[in-house]
């Protein structure tokens, strides 16, 4: 079934089914979108200080564009000098991937499986996906 022909009330459904915490800032939120199982929903994030918008995806981390925080013995500091811009590019972990940004790519691809499997609430091919993975760090 190609992307175009996903009917809206199977979205309006899957976003139904989870709800999030009552939250007043901006969120962002992951979806898997395949021909098998639709447009799954993966996960909420929550934006924190300092992160404005979203630049980008690329498994395993979320690039923000957003300004440093500072505090305010910071902000007196910076009054006393000439700063150009404030802008940066923040890139943190997805979710599933904390602690383990370093880890080989078969063992990203197993945990992105994983994930996957866990949206569409098949939880046999979920823990198919991770079995025999050997390494310490994602245990």
């Amino acid at each position: 079934m190609p992307l175009s022909q996903l009917k809206d009330t199977e979205i309006e459904d899957d976003f139904k089914k989870k709800k999030v915490d009552e939250f007043s800032g901006k969120t962002l939120e992951t979806f898997f979108v395949t021909t098998d199982y639709g447009c799954k929903r993966q996960d909420v994030v929550k934006f924190e200080n300092g992160e404005e918008t979203l630049l980008g995806l690329s498994v395993p981390y979320l690039y923000y564009m957003g300004f440093k925080v500072e505090n305010e013995d910071e902000e007196e500091q910076k009054e006393e000098k000439a700063v150009d811009s404030s802008t940066i590019i923040l890139r943190k972990p997805m979710k599933d991937f904390v602690g383990l940004e370093n880890v080989e790519e078969s063992i990203k691809k197993a945990i992105l499986n994983f994930s996957h499997f866990l949206s569409v609430g098949n939880m046999d091919e979920a823990y198919n996906s991770v079995r025999n993975i050997k390494n310490n760090t994602v245990w």
